[in-house]
């Protein structure tokens, strides 16, 4: 049975597990809140995006940067957290909002093998091995 139909709980039929990292919990839904984050002022909530527990976060990435470029409120830099990143959406959000998203890319990527970390070698801009020139 697929993840999203399991009943996972006798208390609540719409709760499905989630894993963030090395937890495993049971909840409904996922919020997903982008904020401004200026040293020199107030960070300001600019997004606010709801999604079923068993969406990857990394799926929720476009439809943010749908919104923001809808209200113009892209970044410039979009510094985002492990969960969000793919090099796919990367190249994407580079490509149609020229935005450049920064963050952790999991698995066989060049970030942790390049001595640079996320600056150097995390960017999608060469397709190749994701380094920013």
């Amino acid at each position: 049975m697929p993840v999203d139909r399991a009943i996972v709980s006798p208390y609540d039929t719409s709760a499905r597990y989630a894993r963030h990292g090395h937890i495993i919990s049971w909840k409904r839904f996922a919020a997903h809140l982008t904020e401004t984050c200026a040293a020199d002022g107030p960070n300001v909530i600019t997004d606010v995006a709801t999604t079923a527990a068993t969406t990857h976060d990394s799926q929720v990435l476009p439809g943010i940067h749908t919104r923001l470029a809808r209200r113009g409120l892209l970044p410039a830099e979009h510094l985002v957290d492990a969960g969000y990143t793919s090099l796919p959406h990367l190249k994407q959000a580079a490509r149609e909002y020229q935005v450049t998203v920064s963050g952790p890319l999991i698995g066989k990527s060049m970030c942790g093998r390049a001595g640079g970390g996320i600056q150097a070698a995390c960017r999608p801009d060469d397709g190749e091995t994701g380094r920013s020139g």
